[in-house]
């Protein structure tokens, strides 16, 4: 990372999105952002080799509320689908 040249840096995903599509330069962003872009053609990715990004998700919920029936559903299967499932309280 310390050889690369960062011109700008912007806030949200779409911003970025827009900065590529018209022309401000190239960006590192997760392919189902720009999945519709690439789709019609506005844009193209270039696979970079050897490169694993990995990326941190979490379940919030606001504290000292219980969990609809539906919410808890879903934190379950969030829980249950992830490798790392131990470390969501």
């Amino acid at each position: 990372m310390d050889q690369l040249n960062i011109a700008i840096e912007m806030e949200s995903t779409e911003a970025v999105r827009q900065g590529v599509k018209a022309g401000i330069g190239c960006a590192l962003i997760s392919k189902r952002a720009v999945q519709d872009y690439l789709e019609c053609g506005l844009l193209y990715a270039i696979p970079v080799k050897g490169m694993e990004i990995k990326r941190k998700f979490y379940i919030v919920t606001r504290r000292n509320r219980t969990l609809s029936p539906v919410n808890e559903a879903f934190r379950d299967f969030i829980r249950n689908a992830s490798q790392e499932g131990a470390g969501i309280p």
